[in-house]
């Protein structure tokens, strides 16, 4: 007798989407077929959809630091509604992590409270340099950011940057860079910070990514470091990717869906939902990021869950902070992208599972077959979802998906055979947990 059977479920297995049982014992997927044996739990997938749990490569779960924004248990929890069962966490809070000891507290912290799989990034910055090797066996590669972000200063001398690439090379770890070009963006700000959401777009210009990326390739060709650009959101970033790849640079790249779904008109629309760090750019950009994604240029598709503070959201566009809430919805946005043909469901799970485990090292699989960790998750896409604010499991409430018509719904996600979301069936949310 199995642990669990999921029954009837349309499965994407490696010969494509079948109906098939799927037997779930200690932790991982035994059986895959039409009919497996009896089992303690019996779950009805009939008509439902069994995809391989997505690994989110770039949220962040603001703990410790910042715990009363989101927290380890609501935001895995928030991951597991959206279907990721494995992300990997950029702490932009204080304390970064740039020594061990810090890392060696947030790794059990999450094994006390998170629901999913949590792999972190330590920060790449200047109390950094020089010390990256103690860090390197704790993360799963070094996020690096050339402009200040909240608690990060970012780097911006070339002396720090390089000996920060030459080290990431010698350790064999992937320089996650978030770029962009620390002038650009002060001139930027200094010419339209003050024109709101309109102009938000122009505060944070594509100049800024471009001259970042260029740099930041320029720096992976002279160290032979593994960078990772992201989140990329302009068309130049996206043809700078493409250039490096064609000489065969150390050079892979991802966005996220706010800059594939939305346009600057909406950020001038929907205001400090939408606000985000790079800023969303024009219809030009998004279709290309969309070209990006479909051809691989783009390897990666990541949430960028940056989740703040009701009060802070609501505060009048200039002052209030950057950060959209997505994990949510994550797995249904990707589906609306692939019913709309932006991509398909391969090329979801691509970029979404199976590239990021590839580019940083995290043993996942992008396919339900036998012997794979039971990381899953049961899609219901027989009816749409408008997600509404009080539906979130994140702390997170203000998010430009909220309202939305989204073709599909999270019913079930597993982590290591067990079930994470819904905690209870009719179980609430309390604001406490």
């Amino acid at each position: 007798m199995h642990e669990t059977a999921i029954r009837g479920a349309r499965v994407l297995t490696p010969e494509g989407v079948v109906r098939a049982d799927v037997a779930l014992d200690a932790g991982r997927i035994s059986r895959v077929r039409e009919r497996v044996d009896e089992a303690l739990l019996e779950v009805d997938g009939s008509g439902l959809l069994l995809l391989p749990g997505l690994l989110d490569a770039r949220a962040r779960l603001r703990e410790p630091g910042a715990a009363e924004k989101e927290g380890l248990r609501r935001g895995t929890l928030a991951a597991a509604h959206g279907g990721v069962t494995t992300l990997l966490d950029v702490q932009d809070d204080a304390p970064l992590m740039v020594e061990r000891a810090a890392l060696m507290q947030k790794l059990e912290l999450a094994r006390g409270r998170a629901l999913v799989n949590v792999g972190l990034f330590g920060n790449a910055n200047q109390l950094s340099a020089g010390r990256l090797g103690p860090l390197a066996d704790l993360v799963m590669g070094f996020s690096l950011s050339l402009a200040p972000t909240r608690s990060d200063p970012g780097v911006d001398s070339d002396v720090v940057l390089r000996s920060l690439f030459q080290e990431a090379a010698r350790l064999g770890k992937v320089l996650a860079v978030h770029a962009e070009d620390r002038g650009a963006v002060r001139a930027g700000m200094r010419r339209h910070g003050a024109g709101g959401a309109a102009a938000w777009s122009r505060a944070r210009p594509p100049a800024a990514e471009a001259r970042a990326c260029a740099r930041a390739i320029r720096l992976a060709e002279m160290t032979g470091a593994r960078i990772h650009l992201a989140p990329l959101s302009t068309a130049a970033a996206v043809d700078l990717v493409e250039e490096a790849k064609a000489r065969d640079l150390p050079v892979t790249a991802g966005t996220c869906p706010h800059y594939l779904v939305f346009t600057d008109a909406d950020v001038a629309r929907l205001g400090a939902r939408l606000k985000a760090e790079p800023a969303i750019k024009g219809e030009v950009d998004r279709e290309r990021l969309r070209q990006g994604v479909r051809e691989g240029t783009l390897d990666v598709i990541a949430s960028d869950h940056c989740p703040q503070a009701l009060a802070e959201k609501l505060l009048p566009f200039a002052a209030c902070p950057a950060g959209i809430s997505s994990l949510d919805v994550f797995l249904p946005v990707l589906l609306r992208l692939a019913r709309e043909g932006v991509l398909t469901l391969e090329t979801l799970l691509e970029r979404a599972c199976a590239a990021p485990a590839c580019i940083f090292g995290v043993g996942v699989a992008a396919r339900v077959r036998p012997g794979e960790c039971a990381d899953l998750v049961l899609v219901d896409e027989r009816r749409e979802w408008t997600p509404a604010e009080g539906e979130f499991a994140s702390r997170a409430r203000i998010s430009p998906w909220t309202g939305m018509r989204l073709p599909a719904r999270v019913a079930t996600t597993w982590v290591g055979g067990k079930v994470v979301w819904p905690r209870a069936p009719g179980a609430p949310l309390q604001p406490d947990q």
